[in-house]
């Protein structure tokens, strides 16, 4: 009978030990880093010569590398000429992406095709012209901060030791929109939070939105540093106004000895992204155009 147990605790152990390292991602934290949105290139198709009269692909195959989900995905042609090159749509809608987790490790993909014609130009002089365009990215997202933080109410027990929370590497949450520079200033009762709000990869950010901040379960009053709404803040075109600072506080009722307890803030953001592209259209000259025209009549 002994035996037999000790057989069912080795299995047991095996089984554990086999679970265990099969799946690693189940230790994974994806929330970590800068993850944006991105174009992979080996996946992609930017034409570099485009031939009068015919079809004109483009293919953007996108991959969510942030930590969440990416919502209202919009994808455009900006900047082709529409005299040389026309298009059946220039705007992709793909509402949403999935963001990468324990069960989609890398992050949904999508490849968006974009379709058109190019027209019969007649350039004076050269066979072909450059054309400058842009893919445009845009989507809604959101980012989170959860840390410990220590609160001590009481300012005249002498006898309480205080506490130290976990301390929290402020090293991206696993998006283009990070949490930095965070600060805790607690006197007595009163208790309040600083940090900044900062964008950390290459694309631009539009607005950020603070939709949620509790301590320990509780509430915090929450607002943007000199902003016109307290919770929303719509940034300038500069990338040297994509960092904005925001104060949350809250009263607490009673002094008690020291504690750790958890802080969470959710910040909704909107971005933007622009990759620059060129194509070069090949043209017919002058002479060329009416030979064309003769031969047509």
């Amino acid at each position: 009978m002994k035996f037999l147990s000790f057989l069912v605790v080795l299995a047991l152990s095996f089984l554990v030990s086999s679970c265990s390292s099969e799946n690693p991602t189940l230790q994974t934290n994806y929330q970590i880093g800068y993850g944006a949105l991105d174009v992979l290139a080996e996946q992609s198709r930017f034409p570099e010569m485009a031939v009068p009269s015919e079809p004109f692909e483009v293919i953007v195959y996108l991959k969510n590398n942030a930590g969440y989900e990416l919502r209202n995905v919009k994808v455009t042609l900006a900047g082709l000429d529409k005299d040389k090159v026309e298009l059946s749509s220039a705007l992709s809608e793909i509402g949403s992406l999935e963001g990468r987790s324990t069960f989609n490790p890398g992050g949904e993909t999508r490849d968006i095709r974009f379709n058109g014609i190019v027209k019969r130009l007649t350039l004076a002089g050269q066979d072909k012209r450059k054309d400058k365009y842009e893919v445009l990215l845009e989507y809604d997202s959101i980012v989170e901060l959860s840390t410990d933080v220590c609160i001590k109410t009481s300012l005249h027990d002498v006898s309480d030791a205080g506490c130290s929370a976990t301390t929290t590497r402020f090293d991206g949450q696993g998006a283009p929109i990070a949490f930095t520079n965070f600060n805790h200033e607690g006197y007595g009762t009163s208790q309040r939070f600083t940090f900044s709000i900062a964008n950390e990869a290459q694309g631009q950010a539009r607005k950020y939105t603070i939709l949620s901040a509790f301590m320990g379960g509780q509430p915090l009053a929450c607002n943007f540093v000199d902003a016109e709404i307290p919770l929303y803040y719509v940034l300038e075109e500069s990338k040297d106004q994509q960092r904005v600072d925001v104060s949350c506080h809250i009263d607490l009722d009673l002094e008690t000895a020291s504690y750790e307890t958890p802080l969470q803030v959710k910040v909704g953001y909107s971005y933007e992204q622009r990759i620059p592209k060129e194509v070069s259209i090949r043209g017919q000259s002058v002479q060329s155009a009416v030979v064309d025209e003769r031969l047509l009549g």
